[in-house]
Formats: structure tokens, sequence, C-alpha cells
């Protein structure tokens, strides 16, 4: 039930972001949806009403409803508003809960941003058009992997709650590890939370629902939960810049300012030899095309602050592609759950050497190629970690660097990192500046 839309590419995927309503199908004038997400008794279902009121004051009423990750049974009927309250009654009866939509009518266009309606399908490079979808594609399909829903059927509030969530989850984590004496309420308490984010945030779970091996596996993955809600959030961004201007194209609407440098470009030139200066973990990074980069809100920020100035440097970030379209809306940002592979602190991490960023770098299809980012990162006066065990920079200092064969891995073991890292604590420190594709 999504559309396709192109830009610049022979094929097109769908994308959750995309409408929910096929293209020629009239609307619902009301659409509600109640999931039912219980991991003691093994539910994890939805109930999906839509409605269209007729002149003869009866109304249109299909119900779309199942399990999870199933086919859905669905049924449409002429029923008065009664018979639809009786229906919608009886499941909150049965424990299921509102989820919070997007209201189905469209908004009214909205003054269109200068410098994006200056450039027409035409006017954009065909290698951003590519870049795009690519990015477009990789986080749409990464989320209809787990979404019980199309991303039109969630709201902000409900990525809201699931951020409120997730940090009660994280919190009664804690003291169920540290507190034996309470260790049966807190689990208890975990659990209820768990259940109550996934009621917010409708996700495919197992069939048959274990719910001490979901609980478990939910605190073994805080960080990824945190990445998701980022994922939808840009997702739900991307659909009301969609409403806001139907003409826009995935570029315009992903927010950022592109430029594609050529191949005689000085700064490329001097890019792909800081890259190639820089490997150090056996292969080579074959370097496709080098993107400059300019997210509005980020830059202006960097340009506002004033801390780390007195140091600054072009460092290299590595991600999976998946998470390119949020970052090109918003910027990196300081992650808030913990991560075992975040040894010095829940920050931005940067590296000198090329192939340390480029082993963070994935794509789900062979076709596309991995994307790595090259960050201006202000690090003023840098705190040299003794150990791995510091979480953010002391009084007096900008950043943290965990240093190549002087930070150790713990207190009491002589292993060394093998490699530099730059960690800073606050995004206004830093500012993508280049974008490059390249496989391996």
């Amino acid at each position: 039930m999504t559309t396709q839309q192109q830009t610049g590419s022979n094929s097109a995927m769908p994308d959750p972001a995309d409408e929910y309503t096929p293209p020629g199908v009239e609307p619902p004038v009301e659409r509600m949806m109640y999931q039912l997400t219980d991991l003691a008794d093994n539910h994890n279902k939805f109930y999906l009403v839509e409605l269209w009121p007729q002149t003869d004051g009866t109304i249109r009423f299909r119900a779309t409803w199942g399990r999870v990750g199933a086919k859905p049974q669905v049924k449409e009927k002429l029923a008065t508003r009664r018979e639809v309250e009786r229906q919608i009654d009886e499941k909150l009866r049965k424990g299921y809960r509102r989820v919070q939509l997007h209201e189905p009518k469209a908004d009214a266009p909205g003054p269109a941003d200068a410098t994006q309606s200056r450039e027409s399908i035409s006017e954009i490079h065909p290698k951003i058009s590519e870049l795009v979808e690519w990015v477009f594609v990789e986080a749409g399909e990464h989320i209809q992997s787990y979404l019980a829903v199309p991303v039109d059927a969630l709201s902000q509030a409900q990525v809201d709650e699931g951020r409120r969530l997730l940090a009660e989850a994280q919190n009664l984590f804690l003291r169920y590890r540290l507190n034996p004496f309470r260790r049966e309420q807190n689990h208890t308490a975990l659990s209820a939370t768990i259940q109550a984010y996934y009621n917010s945030i409708p996700t495919r779970l197992p069939a048959h629902i274990d719910r001490e091996e979901v609980i478990k596996r939910y605190c073994n993955e805080f960080a990824e939960q945190e990445e998701r809600l980022n994922q939808l959030e840009a997702a739900i961004s991307t659909i009301k810049e969609q409403r806001l201007h139907p003409n826009y194209t995935r570029y315009q609407m992903l927010g950022a300012r592109l430029n594609v440098l050529s191949a005689e470009d000085e700064v490329r030139t001097s890019l792909l030899e800081y890259i190639k200066r820089t490997q150090a973990h056996g292969y080579e990074v074959k370097v496709r095309e080098v993107f400059e980069v300019e997210i509005p809100a980020e830059r202006k920020a960097y340009e506002a602050n004033k801390r780390g100035t007195s140091h600054r440097e072009l460092l290299f970030h590595g991600t999976h592609t998946r998470n390119v379209r949020h970052i090109l809306r918003s910027g990196l940002i300081c992650p808030k759950a913990p991560s075992n592979g975040r040894m010095l602190g829940n920050g931005i991490y940067l590296a000198n050497r090329s192939t340390k960023s480029t082993n963070y770098c994935s794509s789900s299809k062979k076709d596309v190629p991995k994307m790595l980012l090259i960050v201006e990162a202000a690090l003023g006066k840098r705190y040299e970690a003794p150990t791995a065990q510091v979480k953010e920079p002391p009084r007096g200092y900008d950043s943290v660097w965990g240093k190549a064969g002087h930070t150790r891995i713990a207190v009491a073991a002589p292993q060394t990192l093998l490699n530099d890292e730059f960690v800073i604590y606050s995004p206004a420190q830093q500012t993508i500046r280049y974008l490059v594709t390249f496989d391996r």
C-alpha cells in the first residue's frame, strides 16, 4: 500500500515514508489504529479502523487486523457510528491501546524554501539523485524490516513516547542489575516498560513470544532501539515535507545541500590523498564519488559554537548506509543509549585513520556503495585518556583523545588502543563537510 517515487534511478523502490493511501484512492476521513503487545500471553496484534461517512448517515467501515508480520484480515461494510464504537470498545476491553496516528487530511502546501525551490529535477546532478535514492531505499527497507505498520501510521508523539520509555527501561535495567534485593520488582517494572514501548512503536516480534528472551534482547540493543527512533523521526519528517510541498523531489525533502566534486577539483584530490595516506587495516578504500555536504541548521550551530575552536581537524566517521538519511537531515548526535562499542562514553566518535572508520561502514545491497563521512571537529584542548573508562572530558578540556599506544583498554590491562579515537560530547563541536561513497 505504498507508492513508488523516482528521482534519478531506473528502479525506484517502495519506501515506508511514502503515503499510506495509494494514489487515486479516496483517503478515509477517519483512521484509528490499536495495538496489543502482551509479552506474557504471546500477543502482538493490531486493529486498524478506516471510516468514510456516507450521505445517508451511515459509515463505510473497513477493519484490518491480525498478528504483526502475518497476512492481515480485512472486512468492509456499511455500519452506524454506534456499531463502530462497539467494535472499538470490545478491542479496548481486551487490552488494545490506541496508537496516535497522523491526521488523514493532507496539510496545506507551505511556502517553499527559496534555495530548494530553484532546483528542479533536471538541475539536480544525476549522481546526487542516485545518492539520495540509495539512502532513502536503505533507510526505508530497514524500517520495513522491523516496523509493524507503515511509517505513515506513526506520529512524532509516538516517537517521543518511545524515547521516554527507552530511557525508563535503561534506568530500570540498571536498577535490576545493581539492586539484588529488589530484583523481582525491577524485573516486573522493566517488562511492563518494554511492553509499553512495543505498544507505542509497533514492532515485528517472533511468532511465539518468549518474554524473557524479548526482554534480554531489548536490553542488549538499547543503542539499536535509539537508532531506530532516529530513523523513524526522519521518516516522519519526510512525510511532513511531502505533504507541505507535494512537488518536492527526494533531494529537496532530505534537507541537506549536496555538491559533487569533479575529478579535477583540488579539494577532492586532497581528500583522496588523505584517505589513501591513512589506510591501515590491510585493504584499499576504492572511492567512487566525493560530495560536499551542508546541513543548514547543523552548520549554523557549528559556526556559533565557541568550544574547542582553538584546534580543528578534519576527521572520519563511519556508519551504516541506512543511517545516512537521518544524519543528512539533522547531523550527527550524541547518543543517549549505552553501547559496548563506546568505551569513552556517549559522544561522537571520530578517527584520523580512514580505515578505522570505514570498518563501521556497510550497506545492505551489493550495488549500493558504503558511505564515509568527513567531519570538521573543534577538538580544542584534548584530554589524553589514560584508560578507556573516561566518559567525558575533565574540566578545562574540550574533547577526549583515546590515544594509540597510550590509552589502556582497562584499568589494569597492559593492552592499549591500536588507533587514535577522538570524542566530542556536543554536536555543535562538529560539522559534516564531505560524504564519500566507496567500495572495498
